[in-house]
């Protein structure tokens, strides 16, 4: 219960930009726990997140490949351990994490506004663009907040920043995505 609560709080940090704040934060919870960022995603979504933030997207991929293995269908941590290889320029780690990321979406058939743009985004790193298109479609037809949008259109523009991805394919899947999206 407090490890739940010091993660929201250290995320709050994050997001106002108070790293040192959320550096202790995290140090609070490895005191408590100091297994919390292998055995819990959202712990080393955390912790990912404050190296991200810290330019360190190295130590980052590192954090969730190791809770990655302890929580091996998190298409969460592998979408995670994805951006955070294409942000330290590994695009081959990248691509498998990207496609471990949808096979665990499918094996789990996961059916919610994340789970689909992290396959569209996914599909999109590995060139399966009809793929894309088809998770695209599916987070329109649920018209995703501007917020979620925002999220999602950030994470398809890393794929195609850091990978070979046309404007034609980005533009297709992004197209589509923002389709019936303005709630």
């Amino acid at each position: 219960r407090d490890i739940f609560v010091l993660r929201e709080l250290g995320g709050v940090y994050i997001a106002l930009e108070k790293y040192e704040e959320a550096w202790q934060v995290i140090e609070e919870i490895e005191r408590l726990d100091r297994h919390a960022f292998e055995r819990n995603a959202e712990c080393a979504a955390l912790r990912g997140k404050w190296l991200r933030k810290s330019n360190d997207p190295n130590k980052a991929t590192e954090v969730y490949e190791r809770a990655l293995r302890h929580n091996p269908k998190s298409y969460y941590l592998a979408t995670l351990a994805a951006e955070a290889s294409l942000e330290a320029n590994n695009n081959d780690s990248a691509i498998k994490h990207y496609t471990r990321s949808l096979e665990i979406i499918e094996e789990l058939n996961e059916s919610n506004i994340w789970a689909w743009a992290s396959a569209a985004i996914a599909s999109l790193a590995t060139s399966e663009i009809e793929r894309a298109k088809k998770f695209a479609l599916l987070i329109s037809v649920e018209s995703p907040s501007r917020e979620e949008l925002n999220t999602i259109e950030g994470g398809l523009r890393l794929v195609q920043d850091r990978l070979d991805v046309s404007n034609e394919d980005f533009d297709m899947v992004l197209g589509i995505v923002r389709g019936a999206a303005t709630r």
